[in-house]
């Protein structure tokens, strides 16, 4: 089943890296179905710069605002109510990408998730290799586990990237900026807990995604580049 895909971009600061976070998702080799862009900026002035970044995509396109002390959780939270609304059922064909105003994705970063949640049913959450946006030869992150304890750790982060971990596959998670989720099983989780830092909202989605029998994913061929957002 082909997918469909809808973008829930989280705007923090504007300016012009969310310039550059739209336009590179105006240039993806997969198109999307469609992008919501959830405004938590409180900055008014932002219209004139989205409207001139999405002038001319190959998708349909709308905004919706949060306070600016909402946290991630929330804003994604709004984000799948404007796209999919609250009370309706989600097709399995639809799924969502998780990105930021600080995110800026290679061409071909989504075709090369989508390619992999489409051949394989029994992967619910897929994510890119994230690289950092002022270093664009370091890894940012790339698949999390945890320690005996319970605490968070990254499988690569900060590290040169040499194509040294680009045969991983499964992992216990994935960061959540880049994600592609399955839709109705955002929903079905409840989505990311609010009571949790950003840092470590995605780990915990994708353990309860893999408790409930799904299989998480990274994909080294993937890459977000990212820069020093909150989850930092």
């Amino acid at each position: 089943m082909r997918a469909s895909i809808t973008a829930i971009l989280v705007i923090r600061q504007g300016g012009e890296q969310l310039s550059e976070s739209l336009r590179a998702l105006t240039t993806q080799s997969r198109s999307l179905s469609k992008l919501v862009l959830v405004d938590s900026s409180a900055d008014s002035t932002l219209s004139p710069l989205i409207d001139a970044a999405l002038e001319g995509a190959p998708f349909e396109w709308s905004t919706c605002t949060v306070p600016y002390s909402a946290r991630f959780a929330d804003a994604i939270e709004e984000g799948m109510a404007t796209a999919f609304g609250e009370d309706t059922s989600i097709p399995d064909s639809e799924w969502v990408w998780l990105l930021r105003d600080d995110s800026t994705a290679s061409d071909t970063a989504l075709e090369r998730l989508v390619g992999v949640v489409e051949s394989a049913p029994l992967i619910k959450i897929a994510g890119p290799k994230q690289r950092m946006t002022d270093q664009p030869g370091v890894i940012r992150e790339m698949g999390e586990t945890m320690t005996r304890f319970g605490e968070r750790m990254a499988l690569a982060e900060r590290e040169r990237d040499q194509a040294q971990y680009d045969r991983l596959s499964d992992v216990l998670a994935v960061g959540e900026v880049g994600m592609l989720v399955e839709a109705s099983l955002l929903r079905d989780l409840g989505g990311f807990d609010p009571g949790l830092s950003p840092l470590d909202g995605g780990l915990d989605l994708c353990v309860r995604a893999r408790l409930a029998g799904h299989r998480v994913v990274v994909v080294p061929i993937s890459v977000v580049h990212v820069g020093a957002g909150p989850a930092d």
